[in-house]
């Protein structure tokens, strides 16, 4: 049976998808009114699942339009294997909106191999504290692109730093278990001629650790993508650009090229192995922290996770 991956929107993580798809031999289509897309572009995602029949479909349009993607998938039949874009939603969902469909999302930082191997040393064990930092200067992000025109300086197409950087939320409620509770301060602060929040810094309550910081910002040069976590004995440092994993000061390096992490995705994604991929629980959960944020900055007070 012939793989088939239907990619709804061809911005530039869509394009990703696309490119190495191709590459892993897999036949891509696209609904998209983006004319650089060399794909094959059907015009809906009606005619798409109903002339083209693919196996897979990713969605990789604006955050804002996930939600009508997902309804108009299942509208029209569609029950097969999804992977939604990180974050899932810009607005509240519950398990129960999904009707019994097969979602992931992807946040392929966890298929990192140094995030791999920090998660099989670290399996079941609680820490005392853990602090994740991430931060990129936007305009570098799309070279040749205006980085102001682009979603991620849009909040109402679902930009800024709580989802173009939701990864490390991601990781945090992974290896430290559901957040309980989070207080945060976030905005936009930076002189960057953009609408949406530029930096958040959040602190948490998890369930298998008591303290737990993360910072998101569009501002850092050179980028950084650092974190610490703190156990009984241990002390983990983590690089995921330079691919340095260091437990209490023994380094060890993974050299990796920019598409492994999507590729290991795609992967699991097109296998239907969940052992790693995120599952939708998980996302929601995801999404859930991302709003509790948003109220506890608004409110200037802790926020229960829900």
């Amino acid at each position: 049976m012939i793989t088939k991956v239907l990619i709804i929107g061809f911005g530039s993580i869509g394009a990703r998808h696309g490119r190495i798809l191709q590459a892993m031999g897999v036949d891509v289509a696209c609904v998209t009114r983006n004319m650089d897309c060399h794909f094959n572009r059907i015009p809906s995602i009606e005619a798409a699942l109903n002339d083209w029949k693919p196996t897979h479909v990713l969605i990789a349009n604006a955050t804002a339009d996930h939600a009508s993607s997902f309804e108009q998938l299942y509208k029209n039949g569609w029950r097969g294997p999804t992977l939604i874009e990180k974050p899932l939603f810009d607005r509240p969902v519950s398990k129960a909106y999904f009707k019994g469909s097969t979602v992931s999302v992807a946040f392929n930082l966890r298929f990192h191999p140094v995030i791999q191997v920090l998660r099989k040393r670290t399996q079941g064990m609680s820490f005392f504290s853990a602090s994740l930092h991430v931060g990129q200067y936007l305009p570098d992000w799309r070279p040749g692109t205006d980085y102001r025109k682009s979603y991620s300086a849009n909040r109402t197409m679902g930009g800024g730093v709580l989802h173009d950087l939701s990864h490390e939320i991601d990781l945090a409620a992974m290896l430290c278990g559901n957040f309980h509770r989070v207080a945060a301060l976030g905005g936009k602060f930076s002189l960057l001629e953009i609408e949406a929040d530029d930096v958040y810094h959040i602190m948490a309550e998890a369930m298998q650790c008591a303290a737990v910081s993360v910072e998101l910002n569009y501002l850092n040069q050179p980028a950084r993508r650092t974190a610490c976590f703190n156990g009984d004995g241990k002390t983990w440092v983590v690089d995921l650009i330079a691919g340095n994993l260091v437990e209490n000061g023994e380094v060890t390096s993974f050299p990796i090229e920019r598409d492994v992490t999507y590729r290991a995705q795609l992967e699991a994604f097109l296998s239907g192995d969940s052992s790693e991929i995120c599952s939708l629980e998980h996302g929601l959960h995801v999404d859930q922290i991302v709003r509790a944020t948003l109220k506890a900055n608004a409110l200037k007070r802790w926020v229960k996770v829900t």
